[in-house]
């Protein structure tokens, strides 16, 4: 069969242009990159390190060297050439880079240093090790995987600022620290943010300080005025005309201006205008003019004839305009494009912050000149200050081994700014008749690493023809050799609806190119959908056995959008028998083994440590039941540690009969291991404490002993002097340990879509096909770079709004708004990456809602939605009928909540105290706190409204984890709360949490008295518009079983007395005009039967 894009795979191969190729998925790119390769090797007259060709990752680099002497070595052993077109051509180029390797002695089969491949990152790494302008990188320095480490560090200096009233800086981190109501969580998560995508901002700063807001004011408008000059060339001259007669006569019956002279794009306002009096408020083009839109009824014959006939044409220009593609769309686009800038408020919070990064940054370098470490930014970040320092770029590259006479890319899509502007100063001293070429390849259809920062619209803007000095030629592939005729057709075919028709560089939307099949087969394309879970389950499950059966050697690949289904895929399997392979889905924080290991570092490390030590009481190596947990906490405070108490009699006498049991079989356990602290090294104590405990004996596969040795080879490695720990370091190291694939001979490997990229297997499955990625929580401070060609850009940025007035038209909704459409563009393109794995069979596997035989829409973001209206039709075909038990899936869920509690040889305890009365519970245990920590957390984020109820449940999910041993019960319970308060109208809440004239949330105050000093937090208080004061404790308390509403009150009322007039006698001092302060205990936990008691009043 004849390949149909025979002729541009030749052209690709001629080294005297420089080339930009889109290749679809299965075209053969990296074989085409290596014959150019090849070929470059056997014409140069310079060394072979001359021909540079660069990766995204070490593993890319490692296949592409390792296929390129698989090449060679094949064209040394085969003399006679391979019957298959691709390879002869590939056999041949490799056998004159042989000869020529022998005419200059190379030596490249027996030297492969020679052959120049390798990563972006290691390059630069090359270069600033030997050029390095930076004092604090240097040798012994290394690379962090996990920097947020050191983010963390810098930004704590930073803050530490706050109390030093003396440094240049400290108004500029008031101002910012202001603007989030002094929220230290806020402007840990926006540094962090900004630390990490440093290298996008780190020119614009510099900037905005030289021209204030008038750079970004210009900057807006440049880009409105864009965006109506494309609306404006889409429409047709003639229709042009119309239009204007049309709002001409219009105008004359509105109070609003429209645009008279279509021409003129400077005027937003009358643009906007022109959107809304053409579409109606759902965004459609509008049905009816009346006299809303300046078209009145008249009586007068003359008016009525002429409103008629304005009528008849507005019609008929409208069903003209509806032929123009994209030009709703634009219109559409125009509405939320912001007319004003940016209010005062965000003005001096952008300057604070523009003054306060330098000097973030210049804390970040002394983080990584203490730690010897950086991260991958700075390494690139570094590159480019040698590349465009005064030295020549000549001078450099000559002691880099040697000069660069040819530079090849591959996976080019996947190209980030940053990247770019490396790749341009490289080569920014060649021209086009030096013999110097580029060549780069990849496919836009797959770029699916915004989250690596890559940016499409680079490759986009390349395909324009030109890159520095150098003329390029755009090239595109079409023939597809991986996959069968009828999944090429079928992604042809379902990926023409699912991607735009035109590219837009500002919302990083590409269009499709279908490619043509090489391949032919049996059908290879299944849909399965279900409403039940256990069905779809048990059909993936009949699939694996039945294509296994059919052919031993078959290689199935498992795509999963997330993680985080993993674990539900992978439990199916195992009930099931079936052997598979998981490819980087595991961390060391998802071994529950590990987190009991934490917790007897965490609690011998400190012994005061409460929640660390309650914890690990809890956790199956220990067993302790709850309600004993509990008892221990109230007894434990400032003075006595949670070991302390385990030595008291007269308090373990009162504990049930397991705790009895279990508190004297652990003292006996632990007792000289605590008296080995310092005196043993952390490592060994630990280890000793493990074995004590039975810890190996909870393994219940090698993995997980694998795991646990890797653990421990850590903290070894640690080397901890004096049991001084960083825990955010540690566990930030720890977790970011890969832990090392056991190998299994499976036909079956299970893996994220974004691992899958560059692979291709016989049968790709893709489950859950239904689900979507949670969104992350909102970002406090938005930029984007508008490129508008390939070397100009402009820079808009915005913070969150402090209010929610007029947000629709304020430049962080813009921000916003293009921010989740680049992300919907690139959910497509994931789906195109997964769907394009597959050479003969692709299956999709989904849940649907069906009622009535009625399906319900699946949600906008799913892979299912996407091919929705392909199957729609028949969604009757693909359905699964056969009726499932759910008892299998109760099963499985009774084994998730049940928690193991070991059991203990009592055999050395004697004289067990029989169990006696049970004590009540009182705000002080560690579940009351627990309870009211998290509940005073969620209601602070709905005061501030900030994030949306699921980023709530989100956030406190997170913190649970970092306070204390999660349970489940408590969790729940929070939000179920939390969620009543958000979604009952309840006058007396909505009072409570809505904003007031004088307001303090979670409001710290520190009291000395005594020479001692004590720290409060007031959970809520307010002044409200009478100027009456009020105070607010929240109590996580509810009555005890037997125990009558009224005692219940009554003890709450005293146990909390003392609190709440001290916070009285506090808050006075800071408001003396307020004369009486309503003080109120806020009971959130109580059941709905006391609804009307949630309030009690002193």
């Amino acid at each position: 069969m004849n390949i149909p894009d025979i002729d541009i795979r030749n052209q690709a191969l001629n080294i005297n242009n420089s080339y930009i190729i889109e290749a679809p998925a299965g075209s053969g790119k990296t074989e085409l990159l290596i014959q150019r390769f090849l070929t470059l090797l056997s014409k140069i007259s310079s060394p072979p390190e001359s021909v540079l060709v660069f990766t995204f990752t070490r593993k890319s680099a490692k296949e592409i060297k390792k296929r390129v002497f698989d090449s060679l070595y094949f064209s040394r052993i085969n003399l006679d050439e391979p019957k298959e077109k691709h390879k002869r051509k590939t056999w041949c180029l490799a056998k004159r880079v042989l000869e020529k390797s022998n005419q200059k002695k190379w030596n490249i089969l027996s030297c492969l240093s020679r052959l120049n491949i390798t990563t972006i990152d290691s390059f630069c790494l090359k270069l600033i090790s030997k050029f390095s302008l930076r004092n604090y990188i240097n040798t012994d320095t290394k690379i962090s995987e996990n920097p947020d480490f050191l983010y963390n560090k810098a930004i704590n200096l930073l803050l530490d600022d706050l109390e030093n009233p003396k440094c240049k800086w400290h108004k500029d981190l008031l101002v910012i620290f202001k603007y989030f109501d002094n929220r230290f969580d806020i402007l840990n998560i926006l540094f962090m943010k900004l630390l990490s995508k440093r290298e996008e901002w780190i020119e614009i700063i510099g900037i905005v300080k030289k021209f204030k807001f008038e750079y970004l004011d210009k900057n807006l408008k440049f880009i409105s005025q864009n965006f109506i000059f494309q609306i404006y060339k889409l429409i047709p001259k003639n229709i042009i005309q119309k239009l204007e007669k049309l709002m001409s006569y219009s105008q004359n019956y509105l109070d609003i201006d429209l645009p008279l002279d279509l021409s003129n794009h400077n005027n937003i306002f009358s643009w906007k205008n022109f959107s809304n009096w053409i579409l109606n408020k759902k965004g459609e083009w509008r049905k009816v003019f009346n006299k809303n839109q300046g078209f009145p009824t008249f009586t007068k014959k003359t008016d009525k004839y002429l409103s008629k006939k304005m009528k008849y044409n507005i019609k008929n220009v409208i069903s003209i305009l509806k032929n123009i593609y994209g030009l709703k769309k634009y219109l559409n686009f125009l509405q939320i494009i912001p007319v004003q800038g940016y209010s005062s408020d965000e003005k001096k919070f952008l300057r604070a912050l523009c003054s306060c990064l330098p000097i973030l940054i210049a804390y970040l370098n002394i983080v990584f000149s203490k730690y010897k470490k950086i991260d991958f930014n700075e390494v690139i970040l570094s590159a480019l200050v040698i590349l465009n320092s005064e030295k020549k770029l000549t001078d450099i590259m000559i002691n880099i081994d040697n000069k660069i006479q040819h530079l090849l890319v591959d996976e080019f899509q996947d190209i980030s700014e940053v990247q770019f502007r490396l790749l341009y100063s490289l080569i920014q001293g060649w021209n086009i008749d030096d013999g110097r070429t580029v060549f780069f390849v990849g496919d836009p259809m797959q770029s699916i690493y915004r989250f690596r920062k890559a940016e499409v619209d680079l490759f986009i803007q390349m395909t324009k023809g030109k890159f520095s000095n150098i003329s390029l030629i755009y090239l595109k592939l079409s023939a597809n050799f991986r996959s069968q005729s009828d999944i090429v057709e079928w992604n042809n075919r379902v990926f023409q609806n699912i991607f735009p028709l035109s590219i837009d560089n500002f919302q990083g939307s590409i269009s499709f190119n279908p490619s043509i099949p090489m391949k032919f087969g049996k059908k290879g394309l299944n849909i399965y959908l279900s409403d039940n879970d256990s069905l779809l389950k048990e059909k993936m499950v009949k699939i694996l056995n039945l294509e296994i059966k059919k052919n031993p050697n078959i290689h199935i690949a498992i795509l999963l959008r997330s993680k985080k289904y993993y674990l539900n895929i992978a439990s199916i399997l195992n009930k099931n028998n079936i052997s598979f392979q998981s490819i980087d889905l595991e961390s060391m924080r998802d071994y529950s083994i590990i987190q009991d290991l934490l917790l007897i570092t965490y609690s011998i490390i400190n012994l005061a440590d409460k929640l660390s030590w309650v914890s690990f009481l809890r956790s199956p190596l220990c067993g302790f039941l709850l309600q004993d947990i509990h008892f221990l906490s109230i007894f434990s405070n400032s003075s006595k540690t949670i070991w302390e108490i385990l030595q008291e009699k007269k308090i373990i006498n009162k504990l049930s009969s397991d705790g009895k049991i279990r508190a004297k079989w652990f003292f006996h356990k632990m007792k000289k291991h605590i008296q080995n602290i310092g005196r043993l090294r952390i490592d060994d104590l630990i280890w000793k404490i493990w074995i004590e405990l039975d810890g190996p004996k909870f393994l219940s596969s090698i993995q997980e002993d694998q795991v646990v040795d890797m653990f421990f080879d850590f903290i070894k490695d640690q080397k901890i002097c004096d049991y001084d720990l960083d825990k955010v370091r540690f566990e930030s190291n720890l977790f970011s340990l890969k832990i090392p694939v056991i190998s299994k001979k499976t036909n079956i490997e299970i893996m994220t879509i974004h691992k899958a990229k560059g692979l291709e297997f016989d049968c790709v499955i893709l489950p859950e096909c239904q689900k979507i990625v949670s969104k992350e929580h909102k970002s406090f401070l938005l930029w984007h770079q508008y490129r508008y060609n390939l070397h100009k850009s402009k820079i808009i940025m915005a913070p969150i709004q402090k209010t929610d007035i007029d947000k629709k038209n304020s430049l962080y909704f813009f921000l916003k708004y293009i921010e989740n459409k680049k992300n919907y563009y690139e959910i497509q393109r994931l789906f195109y990456v997964a769907s394009t794995r597959a050479k003969y069979k692709l299956i999709y596997l989904g849940k649907v809602k069906k009622n009535n035989n009625i399906f319900s829409f699946p949600y906008k973001e799913s892979f299912l939605y996407l091919i929705w209206p392909m199957i729609r039709h028949n969604l009757n075909d693909f359905f699964l009928q056969k009726k499932y038990t759910t008892q299998d899936s109760i099963s499985d869920i009774k084994k998730i909540i049940n928690i193991k509690r070991r059991k203990i040889n009592t055999c050395f305890i004697n004289n067990i105290i029989q169990k006696k009365k049970s004590f009540v519970f009182i705000e002080n245990t560690s579940y009351e706190q627990e309870m009211r920590i998290l509940f005073r957390l969620g209601l602070n984020m709905m005061i501030k409204k900030y994030f949306s109820f699921q980023e709530i449940k989100s956030i406190i999910y997170y913190e649970f984890h970092k306070i204390s041993y999660f349970n489940k019960k408590i969790f729940q319970k929070i939000i179920s709360i939390l969620k009543q308060i958000t979604y009952e109208n309840d006058k007396e809440i909505k009072w409570i949490l809505k904003p007031h004239p004088i307001e303090l949330t979670e409001y710290k105050l520190i009291e000395e008295k005594n020479g001692k000093i004590q720290k409060w937090i007031i959970d809520r208080c307010f002044i409200d518009k009478y100027g009456r004061g009020w105070i607010f404790y929240y109590v996580s308390a509810i009555p005890q079983k037997l125990q009558s509403f009224n005692s219940f009150k009554i003890f709450q009322l005293q146990y909390h007395k003392k609190n709440i007039y001290s916070y009285e006698k506090i808050i006075s001092h800071h408001f003396p005009k307020v004369e009486n302060w309503n003080k109120i205990l806020y009971f959130f936990s109580l059941p709905k039967i006391y609804k009307n008691f949630r309030f009690f009043k002193f």
